[in-house]
């Protein structure tokens, strides 16, 4: 067996709770291949999902779940988790992705580039590959998924809700509360107890990374991206 080298390896980190999409199989078993195999480097999957063992020919562990604050919580399970070394790529993603629904040609090339950009880089280039809006005031990562550097993204705030919501104005925090309440496409569906979940992920996904160091270390899958506006285009066509 051919030891690799390489000092950067790739995981793939499954904060998911529903069964995936064929499409993203497919895309994990391509950048097992593309990127593992034909660039010679390792991957590792990790996911508190019992449906991802024995899928794929590459190491997989796996974690207990941690469900108490959504995807976030299961983020800060991955990254927390001791077999990460700081210096692996990571490609996380939840179930925004995992079912397929926003998984098209731009947004498959974003990832490929994302991850290769990340482990050839070289320290002062991005750091962060992810989706990424806006509003007149401020912008942020919407985190259905991203590629980024462990150590950095373990320098980051997936947990403490708290310490986000005393960096959000009052009047931007009443604004989410309403969304959460009328406007989150799942909210007919859900109970307070995870309405109150959701809200406390928008505080933590507003201030992932602040809005003045989003375009220093974030290669943005935003509006204005062609890759993204490439996978909108797809989708209307499909």
């Amino acid at each position: 067996m051919t030891i690799k080298n390489k000092k950067k390896r790739i995981v793939i980190g499954l904060a998911i709770d529903e069964t995936p999409n064929q499409q993203v199989l497919l895309l994990i078993n391509r950048i097992n291949y593309f990127i593992g195999k034909l660039l010679d480097f390792n991957v590792l999957i990790i996911s508190s999902s019992p449906f991802f063992e024995n899928k794929f020919k590459c190491p997989y562990i796996s974690l207990n779940d941690d469900p108490s604050l959504f995807d976030f919580s299961r983020y800060n399970n991955i990254l927390s988790a001791e077999p990460l070394k700081d210096t692996d790529v990571i490609f996380a993603f939840n179930d925004t992705l995992a079912n397929g629904r926003k998984l098209n040609e731009g947004l498959y090339l974003f990832i490929f580039f994302g991850l290769v950009s990340l482990l050839y880089s070289r320290p002062g280039n991005y750091q962060i590959w992810a989706p990424v809006d806006s509003s007149q005031n401020c912008s942020w990562i919407c985190p259905y998924f991203f590629i980024g550097n462990v150590g950095f993204l373990r320098t980051l705030n997936f947990i403490d809700w708290n310490l986000s919501k005393s960096l959000i104005s009052k009047s931007d925090r009443r604004l989410m509360a309403k969304w959460t309440a009328v406007g989150w496409r799942r909210a007919t569906k859900s109970t307070l107890h995870q309405k109150k979940i959701k809200y406390k992920t928008l505080l933590l996904e507003r201030t992932l990374v602040g809005a003045d160091d989003i375009s220093k270390v974030v290669c943005k899958f935003s509006k204005l991206n062609i890759l993204r506006m490439l996978n909108s285009i797809y989708l209307k066509i499909i």
